[in-house]
């Protein structure tokens, strides 16, 4: 398609002025919390023993020069382990190109769309073998452009792995709409969980945000200070602790694009969060906490608050579409706070003949015997025997 251009991007600055107003044009039109997500970050780096993004990879989709589409991919490093049931065989050190949101595409013909996946994959191709990874789709949507990859995307191998959900709630006038609407059992542990953590902290704590003076500075030192006493640390593809993030940040803020949270007790912070929103959407990236912390619910009660204060803002009052998303993974606070969840595909493709399809073809066959082997053992009887002595064994050692 001769109208049809993508090009693609690693960081804010490499847009040209006229672009990066078709992308803020973009985000304001779609009004979809998926899609604030899928903007340009600048290229970081990590230890490679850690599981952490390297780089991110936005393609942005222009026809007849303007914006139509946007889709986001990170290059991370992350450890597989091949078992047959709970029994762990061996593990392995993958590298991996994910996509980030599920991307958006609007105003294209059918064969524009085709046309537009095929340069996409065709390009992931090229960073498949450049960076030795295989491409895993996650959580895509029924209606979304690579739900069902075409057979001719030649060069990779496709496997459909789990589904997983994607978790949203609609914003209301104000946070005691939002309450009302609730059943009454989640409204009681909403209220419970706040009053949980403000009577184990009762004058002794506060929240920081963009909009009582916060930086991206004192955001990124402090957020920093918190992954070090987390569970998250070295485990996950945290950005807030990644080179030049901090450059990237103040710009989002300074856009209104970007909100940063710090919760903080006797003046010293134990957890933050941050996220991003435009015009009536909000999209909630990532939130830790002081481990030491944890009985307290100090996550539930910031995710709380967070939401408590988009909503007093009173901008999406008049606006039904707003939505507050949780993006992918199930959790007990999403669906206390959430009014719909979405049922979504995960989608892997992998070169053929590599490391990487024997494992997953390894993989596969030993969940499906250990699936037949499970089966059986259930109808014969010896399923809850089995469970009992391995549990005996377990606790004599």
């Amino acid at each position: 398609m001769e109208n049809i251009r993508i090009i693609s991007i690693t960081e804010i600055g490499e847009l040209l002025p006229n672009e990066l107003k078709a992308w803020s044009d973009f985000l304001n039109e779609v009004n979809d919390p998926r899609a604030v997500f899928q903007i340009p970050k600048l290229y970081f780096k990590a230890p490679e023993i850690e599981e952490r993004v390297n780089s991110l990879l936005t393609f942005l989709v222009f026809k007849s020069n303007e914006l139509v589409g946007l889709f986001t991919f990170k290059v991370q490093k992350v450890q597989k382990k091949l078992k047959f049931g709970h029994f762990k065989i061996r593990s392995y050190n993958f590298n991996e190109i994910r996509s980030v949101g599920s991307g958006r595409l609007k105003d294209c013909t059918v064969s524009e769309a085709l046309s537009i996946e095929t340069q996409i994959i065709s390009d992931l191709n090229v960073q498949s073998l450049f960076h030795n990874a295989y491409v895993f789709f996650e959580a895509i949507e029924q209606h979304d452009l690579f739900y069902l990859p075409k057979k001719e995307h030649r060069g990779f191998i496709e496997y459909e792995l789990d589904q997983s959900q994607t978790f949203h709630l609609t914003f209301k006038p104000n946070f005691e709409s939002f309450l009302q609407n609730k059943s009454k059992s989640k409204r009681h542990s909403i209220k419970k969980d706040l009053r949980r953590f403000e009577k184990s902290f009762e004058n002794q704590f506060s929240i920081k945000d963009t909009h009582n003076g916060l930086s991206s500075k004192e955001f990124i030192e402090s957020a920093t200070a918190i992954l070090n006493k987390s569970w998250k640390k070295g485990l996950v593809g945290s950005i807030v602790g990644s080179d030049g993030f901090s450059e990237q940040l103040t710009l989002l803020i300074q856009n209104g694009v970007s909100r940063i949270f710090i919760l903080e007790v006797n003046n010293q912070p134990i957890a933050f969060a941050i996220g991003y929103r435009f015009n009536n959407n909000f999209f909630y990236e990532e939130i830790a906490y002081n481990e030491d912390f944890a009985k307290s619910g100090v996550g539930s009660y910031l995710t709380i608050n967070v939401v408590k204060s988009l909503h007093n803002e009173g901008v999406r009052v008049e606006d039904y579409n707003a939505a507050f998303s949780f993006g992918v993974g199930d959790n007990i606070y999403k669906r206390k706070l959430c009014d719909e969840y979405i049922e979504c595909k995960n989608l892997m493709l992998c070169t053929p003949r590599t490391e990487i399809s024997i494992f997953f073809k390894l993989k596969g066959m030993l969940d499906y015997i250990y699936k037949i082997t499970r089966t059986t053992a259930v109808k014969i009887g010896i399923h809850t025997k089995l469970r009992a002595k391995f549990k005996q064994r377990k606790q004599q050692n």
